[in-house]
């Protein structure tokens, strides 16, 4: 063990500062000038261990995720996942719910017409941080009518892929979102940028020009297009993201498929936003990759763990110390988790994940974020929990740390009758993130994983 005792001066100043940036954290109110005494200790146990998880939740009965995720990511320390993105399609409607279903006839000398079909286009809008793995690989898309609309009011898993087998559409190309092109509308020319763009099959909007019965009531138009699904089979190991997270004023993403047509020489376009529940299908292969002899063992956690966005692995962790004497009768100060990230051969596509949250079991047995991370969310300062990847420089190289500040679950867990030992590592919005990090663990003999405490008495 080792223990450290700080000189007076060196108190006053940190109980200072912590009174003034984190004095819920520090009770500095109970600070009195024969306290003097603070200590350290960096050598509390901790088991680690990478945990596979079965599948995360993507649609909650309620809500869907903020953005979807197409591509595949060929991993030799991860294996291979695969992401494939699902939405639901409707008729537009007014902001108080009128349906507006397309108008696909006008009236020519007399007689009622037909409209001429020009395009069908996709419009998607990029979502940056779905970007990952190989930036200068082709994707080739693939765009499919879903057999049946993506179920409402229950728990969509990451696990559950929905049949779309009609074609309408393929397109092979190396995504550029910071790039602007022109857009010619049939009013205006606009520019445009961080936005998808591809053309469907003419048929699928011909159908309905031809049927106008297919687009009279969303019911109808239900049955005919309950959906769509999005793959990518990219070249090289690369994902690609969308947006569809609605901003707290009610502006959505552009997110349509639109029809361009014509009413004789009169241009006109009619939009069907993908829109209701989305949810994302992940697979993960880890067949012979080096992952596969780590998951669920606590021996080879002590040297290396896993974690991984969308549904792949997570670490798990336990700190004895949280329910034992050993803390009795001081006041943490402050209590965080440091760990290293191992810089692999195959780092120069794949990164290490930039952000990660720690998470508790609750009563009922359901995952939360810690309440640091929550204050450190809800308040907008990060510095409260902190998780975010950094550059140090450590026995003379460099190399890439998180730090996680876990105090307040410290001061809650100790004492308590029934302590909460167990956290789980996970990426900052793993569902939608996809990145991954291998990281040293406790045992490790040049870069363990630590939990390191002030504290005072």
């Amino acid at each position: 063990m080792r223990i450290f005792l700080y000189s007076f001066a060196a108190f006053v100043v940190i109980t200072i500062t912590y009174a003034c940036s984190k004095s819920s954290l520090v009770g500095a109110d109970l600070f009195i000038p024969d306290s003097i005494e603070l200590s350290f200790r960096d050598d509390f146990d901790i088991k680690a261990f990478t945990n596979n998880v079965d599948s995360v939740v993507t649609y909650d009965g309620a809500a869907s995720i903020t953005s979807l995720m197409v591509g595949q990511l060929r991993d030799p320390y991860f294996g291979e996942t695969t992401a494939e993105a699902y939405a639901n399609v409707s008729l537009l409607t007014q902001l108080g719910g009128t349906v507006i279903p397309p108008d696909f006839r006008f009236i020519k000398d007399g007689l009622e017409t037909k409209v001429r079909l020009d395009s069908v286009v996709l419009v998607m809008e990029y979502n940056q941080a779905g970007f990952y793995g190989d930036s200068t690989t082709t994707h080739n898309i693939e765009v499919r009518v879903m057999e049946n609309a993506l179920p409402s009011g229950n728990k969509i898993f990451s696990t559950f892929r929905p049949s779309a087998t009609d074609l309408i559409g393929s397109r092979s190309f190396v995504p550029s979102p910071r790039d602007s092109f022109i857009v010619i509308e049939p009013n205006d020319t606009i520019k445009v940028s961080n936005q998808f763009r591809m053309k469907l099959d003419n048929s699928w909007a011909q159908a309905m020009i031809d049927d106008t019965l297919l687009v009279h009531t969303p019911e109808a138009f239900l049955d005919y297009t309950p959906g769509i699904s999005i793959k990518s089979t990219p070249n090289n190991s690369s994902t690609i993201g969308f947006n569809f997270n609605t901003l707290s004023s009610g502006a959505a993403p552009n997110n349509n498929i639109y029809i361009y047509y014509r009413e004789d020489t009169l241009r006109k376009n009619y939009r069907f936003p993908l829109r209701g529940v989305r949810h994302n299908y992940y697979n993960h292969d880890t067949e012979n990759a080096i992952v596969e002899e780590f998951l669920d063992d606590d021996e080879k956690g002590d040297s290396l763990v896993f974690l991984q966005g969308m549904a792949g692995p997570v670490v798990e962790l336990e700190l004895p110390v949280l329910s034992t004497d050993q803390l009795d009768g001081f006041l943490i100060n402050r209590m965080e988790l440091e760990f290293y990230v191992l810089e692999s051969a195959s780092q120069d596509i794949h990164a290490p994940i930039e952000s990660i949250v720690l998470e508790e079991y609750n009563e009922e047995g359901d995952l939360v974020p810690i309440e640091d991370a929550i204050v450190a969310f809800n308040l907008g300062i990060p510095s409260y929990f902190e998780g975010t990847l950094e550059d140090v420089q450590l026995n003379g190289m460099t190399i890439k740390k998180y730090n996680a500040i876990i105090s307040l679950h410290a001061i809650q867990e100790l004492g308590s009758s029934n302590p909460k030992t167990r956290l789980r590592i996970v990426p900052r919005n793993k569902v939608t993130m996809p990145g991954r990090s291998i990281i040293f663990g406790p045992g490790h003999s040049e870069f363990p994983m630590r939990l390191k405490a002030n504290f005072s008495k």
